[in-house]
């Protein structure tokens, strides 16, 4: 698939793998298939405004919330949303969870030891 793809549309392929799917392949070209989906009722998501990088006097914004898209047949609150998951930290806390969401984040991504039980 990534010599296919690199042939014909001008792409750099690192990974010759056959489990290799490059996302715009999809999109674009329609060559491979998506070996993942999630509804939106089942994602989690985070948004992190950084004002300062310091753990000690600097200052973060940060909101979580779980479902992205409310489902009140799970969670029949008023929001459709989990209560314990869906928060918002500001401050020093916010710049602290700003720098556990990183660390993991980043840990996951190189692939380190224990990178498959980080959610995603």
């Amino acid at each position: 698939m990534g010599d296919q793809l690199g042939r014909d549309h001008q792409v750099t392929v690192i990974n010759r793998s056959e489990d290799f799917v490059y996302i715009p392949s999809l999109v674009w070209v329609g060559i491979g298939r998506m070996t993942h989906s999630e509804r939106m009722t089942e994602m989690a998501a985070a948004c992190i405004a950084s004002m300062g990088d310091s753990l000690w006097d600097g200052s973060a914004a940060v909101i979580m919330v779980y479902p992205v898209v409310p489902d009140n047949r799970i969670f029949p609150n008023e929001k459709g949303r989990d209560p314990f998951v869906t928060h918002m930290e500001m401050g020093l806390a916010g710049a602290w969870m700003k720098r556990m969401i990183h660390t993991t984040f980043m840990h996951k991504l190189q692939g380190r030891i224990g990178w498959k039980i980080i959610p995603e």
